[in-house]
């Protein structure tokens, strides 16, 4: 058992464990984190970025809620998919099921009301109207969704960059004999 240890010209020390650490577990929680559309399109650049936050910091302290929240995501856009294929949409996926449950499908009556579909919350609504027709004509292929998807790649480049390295000192450490940290 060690205490600090400063910074050697040819090691690394205390701070620099930390410090890649810390980098590591931001990275990997911030590109794997993604807010709703509702929440992309309705709100302004400083709400998005303090809900980002909000979830990478959920996601750095308790990653267990947001694995909860994606199991619970699932279970949703799977009920969503079945509830469409039940009232005679053939061929509905589940990135489609996804989409509408992230608030993707914006809907407007004749007055020019605007209504956000978010989940099952007024599906059921929609599906017994007369706007139906006008729903199924906005519901975009999964091909479309993909193509529009905003997920930073750059991101994910240097997260993976990031992974590899860390995996890549965690084998040499161990190979020489070193001390691997736990954090």
């Amino acid at each position: 058992m060690r205490g600090f240890v400063s910074e050697p010209n040819c090691g690394r020390g205390t701070i620099g464990i930390i410090w890649s650490c810390l980098l590591t577990i931001f990275l990997c929680t911030y590109t794997a984190t993604h807010l709703d559309v509702s929440i992309r399109e309705s709100s302004s650049g400083r709400k998005r970025l303090y809900q980002k936050a909000i979830t990478v910091g959920v996601g750095i302290m308790a990653p267990e809620t947001i694995a909860w929240r994606a199991l619970q995501e699932f279970r949703v856009a799977r009920l969503l998919k079945n509830r469409l294929s039940s009232a005679g949409w053939t061929g509905t996926t589940l990135t489609q099921a996804y989409f509408l449950y992230m608030g993707g499908i914006v809907l407007s009556d004749s007055a020019g009301t605007t209504k956000n579909i978010v989940g099952d919350r007024l599906l059921d609504e929609v599906l017994r109207s007369k706007q139906c027709r006008n729903f199924r004509e906005q519901f975009p292929p999964t091909s479309e969704i993909m193509d529009k998807s905003k997920s930073d790649f750059l991101g994910k480049c240097v997260t993976l960059v990031q992974i590899l390295w860390f995996s890549a000192q965690v084998i040499m450490r161990h190979i020489q004999g070193s001390a691997v940290s736990l954090l």
